[in-house]
């Protein structure tokens, strides 16, 4: 039996083609970038961290699901334990890894810890998900709660203040009113996953939102040379619109379209004149500036958890610069 997780539950909410293939042919997903991989590391520290909120927890160390179920049912018996890290469930199909379930009397609260500063409707979907499958598997579930980072913690000397770090929001009434949408839609990915054959989706505005599908490549091919969802910074609103027209070329995009950015416009005319845009006085701009010039580079990091004094959660902290000097003659020295 294919089991729907968190993030599977996410992927048919996008798409049911997408779902399925997440399932069942995951090879053909386009691999995470750098940017993705550096939040999803910054996930795992910033929920490390945040169990100390909640201390005297057991982790469910076992990485395989169905041990994990088992030890987790143990640590929920047994009332001395006051916490359980990473703890595993499963409802019909359905399967989660809760970050902390902490013991509220003969109840539970489930809390999901985010590498973020602010409420997004996507948690208050995760939660309610979580919901669905503890209450169903007979857990009693007092509140949901999203703990997030708070920007305007200014970190001091030391570890981190915990409790002005962190922020805890209540979700459990959006949590609550999103139970029923779920549990039906469950019952229509479960459908999606156990079939034989592939759902017969076309491309669209689906596939952009709420971001590029990692299987995007795939659905993709053997479509025209400049296909629209190469315009840059593309809204899936626009796409719906010229795809409504009939236009799934740049070539036939008309340049007039009231919704173009100056930089989709610019791409358009690149695209179907075949040569390079150059904005009119930049040639003059360039050449007024004096000789030396220097072209200035920093680089920066921006951890979730500050690790400098008086720097906040996700603040820019540079750690080098460069310095490109273009001498008069048009000889270039690199600092």
């Amino acid at each position: 039996m294919i089991a729907i997780s968190k993030h599977r539950y996410e992927a048919g909410l996008q798409c049911a083609k997408r779902l399925y293939l997440d399932c069942t042919a995951p090879e053909l997903r386009a691999p995470d970038d750098a940017g993705r991989e550096a939040l999803a590391r910054a996930g795992v520290e910033v929920g490390t961290i945040a169990r100390r909120r909640f201390p005297g927890g057991v982790l469910v160390e076992e990485t395989r699901f169905e041990p994990a179920v088992d030890a987790t049912a143990r640590l929920v018996a047994d009332r001395a334990v006051p916490a359980i890290y990473e703890a595993a469930f499963e409802h019909a199909g359905a399967r989660i890894r809760a970050d902390v379930l902490r013991r509220v009397g003969e109840a539970f609260e489930v809390i999901e810890v985010k590498a973020a500063s602010r409420v997004r409707d996507r948690h208050e979907v995760e939660l309610g998900f979580q919901l669905a499958v503890l209450e169903g598997a007979g857990l009693v579930v007092a509140r949901t709660l999203l703990v997030l980072l708070d920007r305007e913690y200014v970190h001091g000397a030391g570890a981190p203040d915990l409790a002005r770090l962190f922020q805890v929001v209540d979700l459990t009434e959006k949590a609550r009113a999103a139970l029923p949408a779920i549990r039906q839609n469950l019952g229509a990915m479960r459908g999606v996953v156990e079939t034989p054959s592939m759902p017969a989706v076309a491309p669209g505005p689906q596939c952009l939102v709420p971001h590029r599908c990692p299987f995007f490549a795939h659905c993709h091919t053997g479509g025209p040379e400049h296909p629209l969802t190469d315009l840059p910074r593309l809204t899936p609103d626009q796409l719906g619109e010229l795809t409504a027209l009939g236009i799934d070329d740049i070539r036939a995009v008309p340049l007039d379209f009231p919704t173009l950015t100056p930089l989709q416009r610019r791409a358009c005319v690149a695209v179907q004149t075949g040569a390079a845009v150059r904005e009119p006085g930049l040639a003059e701009r360039l050449h007024a500036i004096p000789l030396p010039a220097h072209f200035v580079d920093f680089e920066t990091f921006a951890p979730a958890v500050p690790v400098y004094p008086g720097t906040r959660p996700f603040e820019q902290v540079p750690f080098q610069w460069s310095d490109h000097v273009l001498a008069a003659d048009g000889g270039v020295v690199h600092h």
